[in-house]
């Protein structure tokens, strides 16, 4: 895989993940939902709430080197829960992975 369409294909990635993640923090701040967790999958990762409301599933999918990154990182972590030091930590890492992209 050239280098420019690596970082153009894992730029949309960390774009859609962010969003997906950015509509369940404000499903939470509007009192839509108390929590959600995420969970790396072999595609991806999986955010989820299961709530006495509802229950909503959202699998984001990764390019392979995030997810060796992401399950490297968070090994034997089984969810990260919103709010979470996990959770801080994930943010940062998303918020890095933009960073590595060349100007």
């Amino acid at each position: 895989m050239k280098a420019a369409h690596f970082y153009t294909k894992q730029t949309d990635m960390l774009r859609t993940l962010t969003a997906t993640i950015n509509k369940f923090e404000r499903q939470v701040d509007a009192g839509q939902l108390t929590s959600f967790s995420i969970q790396l999958s072999s595609n991806g990762v999986i955010i989820y709430t299961s709530s006495r409301e509802s229950t909503e599933l959202v699998q984001v999918p990764l390019i392979e080197e995030m997810q060796q990154s992401l399950k490297a990182y968070f090994y034997g972590e089984a969810t990260i829960d919103y709010g979470s030091i996990e959770y801080n930590t994930l943010q940062s890492f998303i918020n890095a992975s933009f960073s590595v992209e060349p100007l």
